[in-house]
């Protein structure tokens, strides 16, 4: 999937999150800490998930209610492999339909959707909690303007919008270090083909273990 593709990695990521929303006043006053909030969500959230996930022997773990993530334990080995996809059909599908309709751009409304899926009401405020309660807890480490949660719910905005738009519009692979990889799995030429196509086009590789 990664042939011929430019790769982004942290701080190339963290100047085109500020880039993309320097007119907004609120998103540039955030925008130093997209590398911390990414540490947060990476060290306080996946990674103990992921950890509990593997001691108690449970498989699949759902990720931001996007990405189903498998592992499994090779026999020889005992080498721990992790794969994700989405969590459901209907998540990817519709995320790269809304590009397909827009002429093969990142949209608003593309945006919007992506968004709704992860800020979904039954686990989002809980996940903001979480990381709010973490963020001031470790205080020497993260900055006070994490604990705020609308902070942390604009950041999530700022960072998944960014992903979207160098991922699908910019064709980059961005490998972040403290989550993993992203990349547009979706191929161009088969825009037509509706029924045939597996889910799974916004593809994360988790960084686990």
């Amino acid at each position: 999937m990664t042939d011929n593709k430019k790769t982004m990695k942290d701080k190339d990521f963290c100047t085109a999150v500020a880039e993309r929303f320097s007119g907004d006043a609120t998103a540039t006053k955030l925008a130093p800490l997209v590398a911390e909030f990414l540490e947060l969500l990476g060290t306080e959230h996946f990674t103990p998930m992921m950890e509990l996930s593997v001691k108690n022997g449970e498989s699949p773990v759902v990720f931001l209610n996007f990405w189903k993530i498998n592992w499994r334990k090779e026999k020889a080995t005992r080498e721990l492999i992790v794969n994700a996809t989405c969590s459901t059909k209907t998540a990817g599908r519709k995320l790269t339909e809304h590009f397909v309709s827009g002429g093969n751009k990142v949209t608003p409304a593309m945006c919007d959707y992506l968004y709704s899926v992860i800020g979904h009401p039954g686990s989002f405020p809980k996940l903001i909690q979480m990381l709010s309660k973490r963020a001031k807890q470790k205080s020497s480490f993260y900055d006070r303007n994490l604990i705020i949660g609308k902070n942390l719910t604009l950041l999530f905005r700022m960072v998944f919008d960014t992903l979207l738009h160098e991922t699908f519009d910019n064709g980059a692979v961005v490998h972040l270090s403290d989550l993993g990889t992203f990349e547009n799995s979706y191929k161009i030429g088969r825009k037509n083909a509706t029924n045939d196509r597996p889910p799974g086009y916004f593809q994360f590789t988790p960084n686990f273990p």
